[in-house]
């Protein structure tokens, strides 16, 4: 095990209370909205900011355990952070911003230099070794700010959202270049995101924080299939509804019923995914005893090839995804009036 870490802290209404741990190399990605904890997490784990309670250790080193004393300095601690502002050096070039790091350690200032230069070229941005951070693109500024972190060999490699100021453009030829590294990185790596995109795109283990608190972890394909809560199940692209199972009957915490096939005998308390490919689309009541069928009025429509995923709004709501043809068929747009309906068996159904 490369870290492990317990981090409990107050910081202003946030109460942060987090077990998380990275093996080496494998890509731990923390997933959750605003505010969640995410940004402080990595503070901490970066001697930022310190502990109230718990423990964190870095192969085998006690990095930080208010109740044994312990405090490992933040350039001590063979941790590389990249943060999402950068913090770049603006009066100095990129092969100077790469270098400062080294010469912070020791090393000389022509042998500093020599290993930042063949930083950036294994990153492709070679030709703009003398430009300061003004005259570089987003995706160049990031490429520096995360040459400079891997320069100093780290045990362990800090991201914190480090694409969400790039364009879409620019994103996705540092997000390729960006699991290129990480990939080559034998140490462990923490990826801090909001993005279920790089998530995807990075991760070997997701962590969802919400308000302070690991609420799942596990693989994508795990969080897929089981969400635990509204924002997990809006990450994997499925439409979750909780409450408790009687026979073949969901009642939803806001009081809806589902049927579903209930072949396992649940009873009691329960989550149910639908994938919205199984959500079927009408103009009008479908004709027919469909089990699961309720009127709504579309709100999001978003298109992806030939795919249209359609966000309907009501008591129940519920998002489906259709053909381009379909949409087209049904004349789709915000506020129009549908149907949907979900066969039984389509409901995946385990308990809380």
């Amino acid at each position: 095990m490369t870290l492990h870490a317990r981090v409990g802290l107050r910081l202003g209404a946030l109460e942060l209370d987090v077990a998380i741990e990275a093996d080496s190399g494998k890509t731990v990605v923390v997933l959750g909205p605003n505010g969640a904890g995410k940004s402080t997490l990595l503070r901490a784990i970066a001697g930022l900011v310190p502990l109230e309670t718990g423990r964190i250790e870095l192969d085998g080193d006690v990095l930080d355990d208010p109740d044994e004393g312990v405090w490992v300095a933040t350039e001590d601690r063979r941790i590389g952070v990249v943060f999402q502002d950068l913090l770049l050096f603006p009066h100095l070039s990129a092969v100077e911003n790469i270098a400062f790091g080294l010469r912070a350690h020791g090393v000389r200032r022509g042998a500093a230099r020599v290993e930042a230069h063949a930083w950036l070229d294994r990153l492709g941005i070679s030709d703009h070794a003398a430009s300061r951070p003004t005259m570089l693109s987003g995706g160049q500024a990031q490429k520096v700010a995360l040459a400079r972190s891997l320069a100093l060999r780290p045990r362990l490699l800090l991201l914190d959202e480090p694409l969400a100021a790039l364009d879409v453009t620019s994103r996705v030829d540092v997000r390729r270049e960006l699991r290129r590294q990480l990939d080559g990185f034998d140490g462990a790596r923490i990826v801090v995101t909001h993005d279920p995109v790089e998530a995807v795109a990075l991760a070997d283990q997701v962590v969802v924080i919400e308000g302070g608190r690991v609420r799942q972890a596990g693989p994508v394909s795990e969080l897929r299939a089981r969400p635990r809560s509204r924002y997990v199940a809006d990450f994997a692209g499925v439409n979750l509804y909780s409450g408790v199972i009687r026979g073949d009957r969901l009642r939803t915490d806001d009081g809806n019923e589902l049927t579903v096939v209930n072949d396992v005998g649940i009873d009691g308390p329960s989550f149910a995914i639908v994938h919205p490919e199984a959500v079927a689309v009408y103009p009008s009541a479908p004709i027919g005893s469909p089990r699961n069928t309720w009127p709504g009025t579309v709100g999001e429509i978003d298109r992806d090839g030939r795919r249209v995923r359609v966000r309907v709004d009501a008591p129940m709501p519920i998002t489906a995804e259709i053909t381009e043809r379909a949409a087209a068929e049904l004349g789709l747009r915000a506020g129009s009036e549908v149907w949907v309906s979900v066969k039984a068996t389509e409901v995946e159904i385990f308990p809380v």
